[in-house]
C-alpha cells in the first residue's frame, strides 16, 4: 500500500487511501428506546445504485456483542432495542455518501413501544438498582470506615442534601472509525481504538475465527478520553461481519450524529448525603450513597472504587460509603477521563459548601480545618506520608492568586454593582495513583545497525496526550543518545499482544517505564562491549554509530523486548493540586465570565513540561465544560438523544477559557516511585474543575444574600446560563428605577410601581433607567 505524506504530517484512519474495490458502510439506528422490531425492509436502500449489500444480526457467524469478556452490547439489534440510537444494520456501498444516503430508506417499524427510563430518579422509583462490588472485598456491599452510629451521636450538626451530574459525550477531533481488510491468512484491522488487543479479541469472537488471524495496527487516534476503549468496538466489529461476508475491504467512518447517539458517554451520577459535623465545621461522620447511571447494561460502571477518591484530601473519622448501579434505556455509560473520581471529588467539595453556608464560615477555612494527618487511617487508600495540599500547595497557591488581595477586590465589586457579582473559589485535590495490576504492555526497543538509529513499539496508544513524545524522551535519556535518533512505530497486536487499555494516564507512566527498562538493558550489553574496546585502547575514540556498528559484529542482540509486568509496576504515589477560580456573573441574563484560574499542580520532576501543562489545561477546560455547559437532552417520550450535535450540545469554546490562566507546577518537587521521578498529569487536573461551580456558588449566593436569602440552594450540573440565572432567583419587585442627583425625566417618561417590570434595568453604574410612557 502506497501512502503518501508529507515529512511531520500526521496520518489517521481515513486518511489511509482507499484500496481498489473497497466498500463504505453506514449504520441504520432505531427511533425508540423501548420496543421490539416488528419488521426492517432494505428493499428501497438495496435499490439505490452502488449499494451492495445489507448486513444484520443474521450475517454473525459468532457472538452478537462488542463487548469481550462476558459482557454483551449486540453489534445489531436482533429483536429487543435497548436504546434510541442502536445499530440494526449497516448499509455497505461503493461510496461513504451513498451508503450514508441509502441507510435513511431503510423501513423499520417497532411494536410493544413503550415509554423509556431515561433518568437515575426515573430508575430509582422503578427499582432498577443494585448495590455495586465493593472493590476491598469482592461482595456488593457498602464501604465502612470507623463507627458511624457513634460518630453522628458524637455530631452536634448534621445536614442532608443531593448533588445530580451530568453526562459528557467524549468529544475527539477523530471520530470512531474501522477499517477491515482481507487477507491470506484472516484480516488486517485499523481502526480508532485505545485498546488494540481487545479490538482483535472482539472481533475474533464475532466472526468466529482465532485471534491469530486478526492483526490490529494503531499509528495513532485523535483524541479517545475513554470513549475509544470499548465503544469503539461495534464499529470495527460491523466493518469485519460485512469484509467476511462480501470478501472485501470495508470501512466505516461515522459522523458526528451518529458518533453521539450509537453509543454511551460519561456516566451521570447522584450523591446523596448525610454529613456530621461539629461547631468548627470538622467533620465527625458521613454517609454517601452514590448512584451511577450505566445505561442499559453496566459493563463499565466506575462507582464500585469510588470510596477512596470521596475523602479528598480531608480525614473523615466515620464514613460509610453505599455505591449503587442504575440501569436506564439509554446507549451503556463507559469510561471518560477521570471516570467516577471527579464525580466524587464534587460531592465532598459540595458537602464541605454546605457546611460553611450553615457555619456562615469561609469555605476555604473549612477545608484546611478538614486536611487529613499523616498516618491517619482512610477508606480504600493507604494511609498520607504528607499533605502536600496544606503544607505546600495552598499556601503557594494563595501567594501566586494574590488571593487574601482578590478576595476583598471581589467584595467591594458586589458592593458596589448591583446586577453583576463575582464569586472567588479555591477547590484542592487529592489524587491516589495506584497502577492497578491489569494494565500491562508489550514494549520492544531495536536499535539498527546500519546507523544506530532507534525504533520503539509500545502497547499504548497516542491519542494527543504525549505518550510517544515521553516514551522516546526515555529511550534517549537512557541510551544516552539524541532524541532525533529515536522514532516511536505504530502499536500492534503482534509486538505489543496482549497489552490492555491505555487510560488513566497509566499508559504514558508504564510505557515509559518499560522503555526505561528495556533501554538500560541494552544500555548495558553495549557498554560491556565498549569497556572491552578501551581495555584493547585507552584512547580509542568511539561515536554512537561506530560503538553500534562494534557490537553488531560481536554478535550483540541489539533489540530488546521487555513485558511490564503487574508485580514490576513501579509503587503508587499522590498526586496533589490547587485552583483557585474568580468568575463573574450577569444576574440578569445568567451570562458568567470566568475572569482568571491559577492552577499549582505536583508532577514531581516533569519530563516535558510543554506536555504536562497542556494536559493539565486541557483537562481542566474539560472539567469546565462538564460543569457548565454541556447538557444531554433526550426525547422523554421516545427516548431519541437530542444532543446529537454541536447545534444541541455545547462543548467549551475559546471564549469560555479563563482570560488569565495560569498553571504551575509545583517546584522542587520530585518523585521516588514515578519513571525519572515524574507524576502524571491526564487525569487530575479535571477533578479540581469542579471549582468552577463552588465560584459560581459564591457569586449567585452574593446577590441572594444581598436580597435577605442566605439559605443553602443546590446546584445541580451542568450549570448552564439559564440555571445560573434561575438560581440568582431575580424578582419583578427587585427592579427599581434610579437617577443621578439633579436629573430628571423626559416629559414622555414616567416612573413606574416596584410591582411592574420595567422595560430596561438599572445599570451597574448606577446611571438613570426609565421606561417609555
Amino acid at each position: 500500500m502506497i501512502l503518501h505524506t508529507h515529512i511531520g504530517e500526521a496520518v489517521y484512519l481515513d486518511d489511509i487511501p482507499t484500496l481498489p474495490g473497497e466498500l463504505h458502510g453506514a449504520f441504520v439506528q432505531t427511533k425508540y428506546a423501548k420496543a421490539k422490531l416488528k419488521s426492517t425492509d432494505a428493499s428501497p436502500a438495496l435499490a439505490v445504485p452502488g449499494v451492495v449489500a445489507y448486513i444484520t444480526a443474521r450475517d454473525i457467524p459468532g457472538r452478537n456483542t462488542f463487548y469481550s469478556g462476558g459482557g454483551t452490547d449486540p453489534v445489531f439489534v436482533e429483536e429487543q432495542v435497548n436504546y434510541a440510537g442502536q445499530a440494526i444494520g449497516l448499509v455497505v456501498a461503493k461510496d461513504r455518501e451513498t451508503a450514508v444516503r441509502a441507510a435513511k430508506l431503510v423501513t423499520v417499524e417497532y411494536e410493544e413501544i413503550e415509554k423509556p427510563t431515561l433518568t437515575i430518579d426515573e430508575a430509582v422509583k422503578q427499582g432498577r438498582e443494585e448495590l455495586a462490588v465493593n472493590f476491598m472485598t469482592g461482595k456488593r456491599e457498602a464501604q465502612t470506615l470507623g463507627d458511624i452510629e457513634e460518630g453522628f451521636k458524637k455530631a452536634k450538626n448534621t445536614l442532608k442534601g443531593e448533588l445530580h451530574q451530568g453526562s459528557q459525550f467524549h468529544l475527539t477531533m477523530e471520530a470512531i472509525a474501522a477499517r477491515v481488510v482481507p487477507i491470506e491468512d484472516g484480516y488486517d484491522v485499523f481502526s480508532t481504538t485505545q485498546w488494540p488487543t481487545q479490538t482483535q479479541s472482539t472481533v475474533a469472537e464475532v466472526l468466529d475465527i482465532p485471534a491469530h488471524s486478526i492483526n490490529v495496527s494503531v499509528r495513532r487516534i485523535g483524541g479517545g478520553y475513554g470513549g475509544k476503549i470499548t465503544r469503539q468496538h461495534v464499529v470495527s466489529s460491523a466493518a469485519a461481519v460485512a469484509s467476511r461476508k462480501l470478501r472485501c475491504p470495508v470501512r466505516i467512518v461515522v459522523d458526528l450524529n451518529t458518533h453521539m447517539s450509537l453509543v454511551g458517554w460519561r456516566e451521570p451520577y447522584l450523591s446523596k448525603y448525610e454529613v456530621g459535623f461539629d461547631d468548627e465545621g470538622k467533620f465527625q461522620a458521613l454517609k454517601v450513597e452514590m448512584y451511577s447511571d450505566a445505561g442499559h447494561v453496566p459493563n463499565e460502571s466506575s462507582v464500585g472504587f469510588l470510596g477512596g477518591p470521596v475523602q479528598n484530601g480531608y480525614h473523615i473519622p466515620s464514613l460509610l460509603f453505599r455505591p449503587v448501579i442504575v440501569r436506564t434505556d439509554t446507549a451503556a455509560n463507559t469510561w471518560c477521563r477521570t471516570p467516577g473520581t471527579v464525580e466524587a471529588l464534587a460531592t465532598i467539595e459540595n458537602i464541605i459548601e454546605h457546611i460553611a453556608n450553615f457555619l456562615k464560615k469561609d469555605p476555604l477555612e473549612v477545608r484546611l480545618l478538614n486536611m487529613v494527618e499523616p498516618e491517619v487511617p482512610r477508606l480504600m487508600a493507604p494511609p498520607l506520608e504528607k499533605n502536600v495540599i496544606k503544607d505546600d500547595i495552598i499556601p503557594l497557591l494563595k501567594q501566586k492568586a494574590m488571593y487574601e488581595q482578590r478576595k476583598e477586590e471581589v467584595e467591594a465589586f458586589n458592593k458596589a454593582n448591583r446586577w453583576k457579582k463575582r464569586g472567588l473559589s479555591v477547590v484542592p485535590l487529592w489524587y491516589g495513583y495506584n497502577y492497578p495490576s491489569m494494565f500491562r504492555y508489550g514494549i520492544q526497543v531495536s536499535i539498527y545497525e546500519h546507523d544506530g538509529t532507534v525504533a520503539v513499539t509500545h502497547g499504548g496508544i497516542e491519542m494527543g496526550q504525549g505518550i510517544n513524545t515521553k516514551v522516546a524522551q526515555v529511550a534517549a535519556h537512557a541510551l544516552g543518545i539524541p532524541i532525533e535518533k529515536v522514532i516511536i512505530k505504530a502499536s500492534d497486536t503482534t509486538v505489543g499482544a496482549n497489552s490492555t487499555v491505555t487510560g488513566g494516564s497509566f499508559g504514558t507512566d508504564i510505557c515509559c517505564h518499560g522503555t526505561k527498562v528495556a533501554c538500560e538493558a541494552l544500555r548495558e550489553r553495549i557498554d560491556a562491549i565498549k569497556g572491552e574496546e578501551l581495555k584493547k585502547d585507552s584512547e580509542k575514540e568511539m561515536s554512537w554509530e561506530q560503538l553500534i556498528k562494534i557490537c553488531h559484529l560481536r554478535d550483540v542482540d541489539l533489540c530488546e523486548r521487555y513485558w511490564t509486568a503487574g508485580k514490576e509496576h513501579p509503587q503508587r504515589y499522590d498526586i496533589w493540586a490547587a485552583c483557585c477560580l474568580e468568575v463573574e456573573i450577569d444576574v440578569l441574563t445568567g451570562q458568567y465570565l470566568l475572569r482568571r484560574a491559577d492552577i499549582v499542580e505536583d508532577c514531581g520532576k516533569s519530563m516535558n513540561p510543554f506536555v504536562d501543562i497542556g494536559q493539565v489545561e486541557g483537562a481542566f477546560i474539560m472539567g469546565v465544560g462538564l460543569y457548565t455547559s454541556e447538557l444531554v437532552k433526550f426525547d422523554v417520550e421516545t427516548g431519541v438523544k437530542l444532543s446529537n450535535g454541536t447545534w444541541e450540545y455545547k462543548p467549551p469554546t475559546a471564549l469560555d477559557i479563563p482570560v488569565d490562566m495560569r498553571v504551575t507546577l509545583l517546584p522542587n518537587a520530585s518523585n521516588p516511585y514515578g519513571v525519572l521521578n515524574s507524576k502524571a498529569t491526564g487525569e487530575p487536573a479535571l477533578c479540581f474543575s469542579y471549582v468552577v461551580v463552588t465560584a459560581l456558588r459564591h457569586a449567585i449566593a452574593a446577590f441572594r444574600a444581598e436580597n435577605g436569602n442566605e439559605d443553602w440552594f443546590e446546584m445541580h450540573t451542568p450549570l448552564t446560563v439559564e440555571k445560573v440565572q434561575q438560581l440568582c432567583g431575580v424578582r419583578p419587585e427587585q427592579f427599581r428605577l434610579s437617577k443621578r442627583d439633579g436629573e430628571t425625566c423626559p416629559e414622555d417618561f414616567q416612573m413606574i410601581d416596584k410591582d411592574e417590570v420595567p422595560a430596561v434595568a438599572e445599570s451597574d453604574e448606577g446611571s438613570a433607567s426609565c421606561s417609555m410612557n
